[in-house]
């Protein structure tokens, strides 16, 4: 699973479970359910069991995703057809590759072609337009992207603090680097660098039309792409707006060909070796411990509040009772105890129990389950040493 890096979880390790009192970190830990959550959604992507997090895992971009009615190929999605909502259909084949979410407070405009310019038309769009759910409420929609807005880019070694080629890179790549700035005929006397000037993450925040698109009529002034980060691709193949390269290679051998830039099979080696070496990401797996990682999921219980509206809850109760039964042998009756306090629970809310009443039921929750995921953790390692001694 891919790391958040949440910018919380950067500055501190432990999450925000500890303290999810705090308004603050309440209110992330709110926007953290609503995008895991599919109750999210509308009622057909629901049933999918499809979230924010199904095609955006922790935020990167599920470059293997494969919806059946809306993906032409693994990566891409065609979100306007009635297959989510009816009313969301254009007629038209027009999936795109599915984007990541990290770094995107420094990346607006948003979707493929920059229709949106802010994060919040952007999600309510998605979740209503496209996915047919229910207008977000002012406090849940600045929660969900309060959350989103917190996933970094992740690290890379590669680059200094200033998107400069490091000690670490390569000599290709730094070969790659004088290809990728030097001006061009072909650009209009620009480069490379024009369209993904490092000092703003590679991306320069403008819609182009390159002749990447197909329009939808013959005379539709049509197939403008917003510029994207070159940040993480290291992450985020296929490439291109609708998916169609599998490698950065094959996308140098595009630009080449179709706009004549004329550079040599060496040159779009070390070209690819450049964009290789800033697309790097250092940690692309969550490497926290064990606890850590279960303890995140389990602090949604502190979301279990008389001030939450109902449909909070029955997110918070599905996600924590979705992980319970993965528990170790050694804890499963532990485990199966909490799953059926939290099914009883499930049922009270759904059955219009008074939530103050039910708040207090739920208070205890919070400390059982953070005991659980210290003990879960601990038995994972005692399983994993007992297998090493087992191997010597």
């Amino acid at each position: 699973m891919p790391a958040r890096y949440l910018r919380s979880l950067e500055h501190d390790p432990r999450g925000y479970g500890a303290a999810a009192d705090a308004h603050a970190d309440s209110d992330l830990l709110l926007g953290d359910l609503l995008f895991h959550s599919p109750r999210t959604l509308g009622p057909r992507a629901r049933a999918l069991g499809l979230s924010c997090h199904t095609c955006h895992p922790n935020g990167a971009a599920h470059g293997e995703l494969v919806i059946p009615g809306l993906s032409d190929r693994p990566g891409n999605v065609d979100m306007s057809t009635a297959v989510l909502r009816p009313a969301a259909d254009d007629r038209v084949a027009n999936a795109v590759n599915v984007p990541s979410l990290r770094g995107c407070r420094y990346t607006a405009p948003y979707f493929r072609d920059g229709r949106a310019a802010s994060l919040e038309a952007l999600v309510q769009q998605v979740v209503t337009g496209e996915l047919d759910g229910e207008p977000l409420a002012q406090r849940e929609l600045a929660a969900l992207v309060g959350y989103v807005l917190q996933l970094d880019f992740l690290p890379n070694r590669n680059l200094d603090a200033r998107n400069r080629l490091s000690a670490h890179a390569s000599a290709a790549a730094q070969r790659g680097e004088r290809v990728f700035t030097t001006p061009r005929p072909a650009f209009a006397g620009q480069s490379c660098a024009s369209c993904h000037p490092a000092s703003s993450f590679f991306r320069d925040g403008r819609v182009h039309r390159v002749g990447s698109g197909a329009p939808p009529s013959p005379h539709a002034l049509d197939g403008g792409y917003e510029t994207p980060t070159l940040l993480g691709t290291a992450e985020t193949a296929p490439y291109f707006h609708d998916g169609r390269f599998a490698n950065l290679g094959e996308v140098v051998a595009w630009f080449d060909r179709e706009l004549g830039l004329q550079l040599s099979a060496q040159d779009q080696a070390d070209l690819v070796a450049y964009l290789e070496a800033i697309g790097a990401v250092d940690r692309p797996a969550d490497d926290r411990p064990l606890a850590s990682r279960l303890d995140q999921t389990f602090a949604y219980a502190s979301l279990l509040s008389a001030a939450r509206p109902r449909r909070i809850w029955l997110a918070a109760l599905d996600r924590i009772g979705a992980l319970l039964p993965g528990a170790p042998e050694s804890l499963a009756p532990r485990a199966a105890a909490l799953r059926a306090e939290l099914s009883a629970l499930d049922e009270q809310v759904r059955s219009g129990a008074p939530l103050p009443v039910l708040a207090r039921k739920a208070a205890p929750l919070r400390g059982q389950l953070a005991r659980l995921a210290a003990d879960w953790a601990g038995a994972a390692s005692s399983a994993v040493a007992e297998g090493m001694d087992a191997a010597r």
